[in-house]
């Protein structure tokens, strides 16, 4: 459910600053578990856990994310920063369980829902994180209009002008950016113009022979930061400008991103049924060998560790995946084309083999092969481990004891064990869709791109899940789902290599057709 909301809160942070997203997504979860927590009919959990909390999920995950990639998307470290962001889910799952089964034996569930809403209130203070971020993201803002506006030999409105333009009707509509700009681009409206920023304004208006002097521009976009403080902000048209690039023929049109949007989303909808279902599948198996004898009582606490183990597993993965991506991060700053070789400027290939033996003594050929390589082994591995829990014979075990031990049998270690590394693949997947998405499309439209690809991949873990239930509804086992997650993950990554095998065909037919 969250996801469907990243095409309009994408462009949102765009326009109003990551800061302020965080801040209002902690208010909302906050609001929506409070309610919650008095709430005496589904209809009002519907909304106030289904839609607000989703929203205010949705605004923090999309917040640190982005704040994240746009701070470190030139750095070698950039893979090992996503994975540090992207590991919170994993102790997130690897704890709740814990804790919420422990604040439920002492609580009740509408006392857990106020103690759930006091603790995610405090995102408010990771909200400060990205403030100075997206200051500095504003400031570069208002000198790239001030640059523009200086080439074109704008004139600036005066204060008459601007109070014109203000009416009672416009004053009341202004009320709403202003309150989603607080508490991030309303301060910075009034945000100091640097040094630095003036002599870009400086050297610019120098380089086009513009003879007005560079103090009164500057003060002319003091003038403008200041009146958009107290003015009308031109909220509806920046949002609409950011809104409009999902839309965008360079997203739509280009086959890398539609092919990995799809491949990942069909990933997706395999990935989420062991997650789900895995505590289920293994405790209606046990509680049949209960019925006939073949095992004594069963303990659910220790059920309760697999689901914990792939949340344990996320963590690890995230963070080896992080690390491994930056590694090879330096490599990626040698490539200025994603898809093609590119020539340093001696006329040297980029790769130099001297230089990256020690790391990989094959050079890739781009940052992008490199991501996808990750990518599919990820898939492989995802689809082997979801196999073998299928695969184990929990109905072939036997215990006399009185309690039975699920970790005391091969069959359980086996069962951790796949359970661990279904989790480090989910971690692998959270890792590289950033960077992939950022090797195809580009900055420009990386929160666009993003948008569209969480869009699609919560519609295909809604899929998931339902296919999950329909499946033990129908045959009253949940191997089969697991089967076919495993096949999903496996079909994706055919669907990636064929398309890659089809794409080398292509411009090898060209190549010999220019030759000839």
């Amino acid at each position: 459910m969250p996801q469907f909301f990243a095409p309009f809160l994408c462009p949102l942070l765009d326009t109003y600053g990551f800061s302020s997203g965080s801040a209002w997504g902690a208010l909302l979860m906050w609001i929506g578990c409070f309610v919650s927590s008095f709430a005496n009919s589904f209809h009002v959990l519907y909304l106030t856990l289904g839609i607000l909390t989703s929203i205010g999920l949705q605004l923090t995950y999309l917040s640190a994310l982005m704040s994240v990639t746009a701070q470190f998307e030139n750095s070698s470290y950039f893979g090992l920063a996503i994975g540090l962001t992207m590991c919170g889910s994993g102790v997130g799952a690897f704890a709740s369980n814990y804790l919420l089964a422990w604040l439920l034996s002492i609580w009740t569930w509408r006392e857990v829902l106020l103690i759930e809403s006091a603790i995610l209130l405090n995102i408010l203070v990771t909200a400060s994180c990205s403030h100075h971020l997206d200051a500095e993201l504003n400031a570069k803002t208002l000198v790239k209009h001030e640059i523009e506006d200086t080439n074109h030999q704008n004139k600036y409105p005066s204060e008459a002008d601007l109070a014109s333009d203000c009416s009672i009707t416009k004053y009341f509509w202004n009320l709403i950016p202003l309150c989603l700009c607080i508490p991030s681009l309303f301060r910075f409206r009034k945000y100091p113009l640097l040094s630095s920023h003036s002599n870009i304004i400086k050297t610019n208006a120098e380089n086009s022979d513009y003879d007005i002097v560079s103090k009164e521009r500057i003060n002319g976009m003091r003038f403008s930061n200041r009146s958009l403080s107290f003015g009308c902000p031109q909220f509806l048209q920046e949002f609409t400008s950011n809104f409009k690039r999902l839309f965008s023929p360079k997203l739509w049109k280009n086959p890398n991103f539609l092919f990995y949007v799809i491949a990942n989303g069909i990933a997706g909808a395999g990935v989420v049924i062991p997650w789900t279902f895995v505590y289920d599948h293994v405790l209606t198996t046990l509680y049949y060998l209960n019925d006939q004898n073949s095992i004594g009582d069963i303990n659910n606490q220790d059920i309760s560790w697999l689901p914990s183990l792939i949340g344990f597993g996320l963590l690890f993965g995230q963070l080896f995946y992080g690390l491994i991506t930056s590694q090879f991060g330096d490599i990626g700053t040698c490539f200025k084309n994603n898809n093609q070789d590119s020539k340093v400027e001696n006329g040297s290939t980029c790769c130099q083999r001297n230089c990256f033996q020690s790391i990989n003594k094959k050079c890739p050929s781009s940052k992008y092969q490199f991501h996808l390589a990750i990518f599919l082994i990820t898939l492989l591995l995802n689809s082997a481990c979801t196999l073998t829990l299928a695969l184990v014979p929990l109905w072939s075990v036997q215990s006399e004891s009185k309690h039975f031990e699920l970790f005391s049998h091969q069959e359980g270690k086996l069962l951790a064990l796949a359970c661990f590394f279904v989790g480090i693949s989910n971690g692998g997947l959270y890792v590289m869709f950033p960077q992939l998405i950022i090797d195809i499309v580009g900055t420009e439209l990386w929160s666009s791109g993003l948008g569209l690809f969480l869009t699609f991949n919560g519609l295909m873990n809604l899929c998931g899940t339902n296919i999950g239930g329909k499946i033990y509804d129908t045959r009253g086992s949940y191997q089969m789902a697991l089967l076919i997650a495993a096949f999903l993950s496996l079909f994706a990554f055919l669907l990636v290599v064929m398309k890659e095998i089809f794409t080398w065909l292509m411009k090898r037919s060209t190549l010999s057709a220019n030759s000839d």
